[in-house]
């Protein structure tokens, strides 16, 4: 089973199931432990609060089997915020970024978390302000 998480999000990757988290995690929590080879958290970190996304994160943790591939992307704290003291990202386009945000995070601190589970980060990319990282679950 391939899993896409997003929040209020109707575009879908073919050959995933799709969970919307904007109502809670119900439908997340469905989902079977161990179950999903992949699992695409994209565009929905930002869109909860904190707890809420730490929340997604744990449980999505869960669904992953054995050599599973998590892909997680949102918009990187710390580059936004380094482009708006350069100068880079002006008021009106910043307000644009974070007007569907309700958190942000920096990419090391979902790294951190992913390490923590055992995780094995194949890739942290930094593009304009947004981070995508994927990690493999190891069968070891």
């Amino acid at each position: 089973m391939k899993t896409q998480i997003v929040y209020d999000d109707p575009s879908t990757i073919e050959g995933f199931q799709t969970v919307d988290v904007k109502y809670g995690t119900s439908g997340l929590e469905q989902v079977i432990n161990n179950s999903s080879e992949e699992i695409y958290i994209t565009n929905c970190l930002d869109r909860v609060d904190f707890e809420e996304a730490n929340k997604i994160l744990m449980i999505a943790l869960t669904k992953l089997r054995l050599n599973g591939k998590i892909l997680v992307n949102g918009t990187n704290l710390r580059t936004l915020c380094l482009n708006v003291i350069a100068n880079e990202v002006d008021a009106e386009n910043f307000s644009k970024v974070i007007s569907d945000c309700s958190s942000l995070r920096d990419s090391s601190d979902i790294e951190e978390i992913l390490i923590q589970h055992n995780l094995i980060i194949e890739t942290n990319v930094i593009r304009g302000n947004t981070y995508e990282i994927t990690a493999i679950r190891p069968n070891s």
